[in-house]
């Protein structure tokens, strides 16, 4: 476990939340159906009346709230689902995710039936919805590589005119090439080190000092502010790579 001694991160955005229903017969009572649940390994499990919630996290963001989750409610016709839709995820994605592990959750606790055409309708739509994801991707693929070759095929032209330069151009290119390196380490000395890599020094740190980290000893050492700190301590909370504990 994650404990953060050091300055505390202010308040996020609420995360994007999707929902959707699916209709049936509820088999058992909430009472029951808690039970049964019980070992699935739900973040929470509320009964509340004739109606049962459970909730599935998958990921908090630095205060300890749900990040990446799933909530399924079972009424005694219908199942209502919500999910989180955290930037970047795309909420076609998220929602087809959310009604895997819906059937995951029937197929372990045999508790509800589904009605035929409203399970169907919905299955039919997650796969229209799988389908728009995959021509997207290969969309934006195919995009990517025709930009590419187009850039490629730009430098060699250009590799070209270079080699067959005279001493003058070639002068000319030299100027420019130093020119290109001196914004270059500009540009290198803005940016500093990427999320990516300072998350996994962080995550090491973690390994390290059994589960603590100082956030001003951390920032000290590394050379960087302790807001870049906290924002890769976020960043690993709501992947799911590290949990929080407070005092």
């Amino acid at each position: 476990m994650l404990k953060l001694i050091g300055k505390k991160q202010g308040a996020k955005d609420e995360v994007p939340l999707g929902s959707f229903s699916l209709s049936g017969v509820r088999k058992m009572s909430p009472q029951k159906l808690a039970y049964e649940l019980a070992t699935l390994g739900f973040a929470s499990i509320e009964e509340k009346g004739d109606m049962l919630a459970v909730s599935m996290v998958q990921g908090e963001d630095i205060d300890g709230k749900p990040h990446l989750f799933f909530r399924y409610v079972f009424l005694k016709n219908s199942i209502e689902c919500e999910y989180s839709i955290p930037k970047p995820s795309s909420a076609q994605r998220r929602k087809m995710e959310c009604l895997r592990e819906l059937l995951d959750i029937l197929c372990a606790c045999n508790c509800f039936v589904p009605d035929a055409h409203g399970f169907f309708a919905a299955l039919s739509g997650m796969l229209s919805d799988g389908c728009e994801l995959i021509n997207a991707d290969v969309t934006r693929i195919s995009n990517a590589c025709a930009k590419l070759e187009e850039e490629n095929e730009a430098l060699r032209k250009k590799c070209g005119l270079l080699l067959a330069s005279n001493e003058k151009n070639e002068m000319a290119a030299r100027g420019e090439s130093l020119r290109n390196a001196t914004l270059a380490a500009r540009v290198a000395k803005l940016e500093g080190v990427s999320l990516q890599t300072l998350s996994e020094e962080i995550y090491d740190w973690i390994r390290t000092h059994g589960g603590l980290i100082d956030v001003r000893e951390f920032a000290r050492q590394q050379g960087v502010s302790t807001a870049r700190v906290e924002e890769g301590i976020d960043y690993l909370l709501k992947g799911g790579y590290i949990g929080s504990k407070r005092d």
